[in-house]
């Protein structure tokens, strides 16, 4: 039977980390900010396309945090697949 074999990495991640942290910051208050338009669309019945309009721009920022953040995650990747 073959033995295992760990391998550990260390590698400074804090400004990946940061970065990260922003970019789930702003995605929360994102959320926050769309269910508050929900809420006064309800208010409407949802008539209102002001609220809609809204809807779709706080979408498109949710949008635009998320490919940052894979942004992040496929440069970290690519760094870590050249350190091996």
């Amino acid at each position: 039977m073959g033995k295992g074999m760990d391998i550990k990495l260390k590698a400074d991640i804090s400004e990946l980390e940061k970065s990260l942290k922003k970019l789930n910051t702003a995605a929360r208050l994102s959320t926050k900010e769309l269910k508050e338009i929900e809420k006064a669309a309800n208010v409407t019945n949802g008539k209102d396309y002001e609220f809609k309009a809204q809807k779709i721009e706080v979408l498109k920022q949710k949008l635009e945090s998320a490919k940052l953040k894979l942004k992040e995650l496929e440069e970290l990747e690519k760094k870590w697949a050249k350190a091996r």
